[in-house]
């Protein structure tokens, strides 16, 4: 006759919770129930101020980790960055890094600086903590 494992208790287990497991005819043993986390996806194109704003359906219990990324050719130098995070949403924001010379006395000094960009696609991860 087969022995099939056993659960001590009920089965209402959360995750991030342990139970015990019965083996065959050598006792018991610990089994933790894994985190699940929370993931959602945005997509989006950013407006005239070059921000992409998300509100999320449902807050999350703590802020979230939000990865932001840009599909564009190189040539652009498109930087983008998490200007605001919070449980309920996030604004994304992607710029132009300019580099140009002042001419001030007969010598050239490079500056650099930044554009923001419109209607440029973004692709956002949202994971929970």
């Amino acid at each position: 006759m087969a022995k099939f494992n056993t659960i001590q208790g009920g089965l209402n287990i959360g995750a991030g919770k342990t139970f015990r497991r019965k083996l065959d005819d050598s006792g018991w043993e610990e089994v933790s129930i894994p985190t699940i986390k929370r993931i959602e996806t945005y997509r989006g194109t950013t407006n005239a101020s070059g921000r992409y704003t998300i509100t999320y359906p449902t807050a999350f219990s703590s802020n979230p980790t939000v990865i932001p990324s840009i599909m564009a050719d190189s040539a652009y130098r498109l930087s983008v960055r998490v200007v605001s995070s919070s449980t309920t949403g996030c604004v994304i924001e992607v710029a132009q890094r300019n580099a140009s010379f002042l001419s001030l006395l007969g010598l050239d000094i490079l500056t650099s600086g930044v554009t923001v960009q419109n209607n440029v696609s973004v692709d956002i991860l949202v994971v929970s903590q």
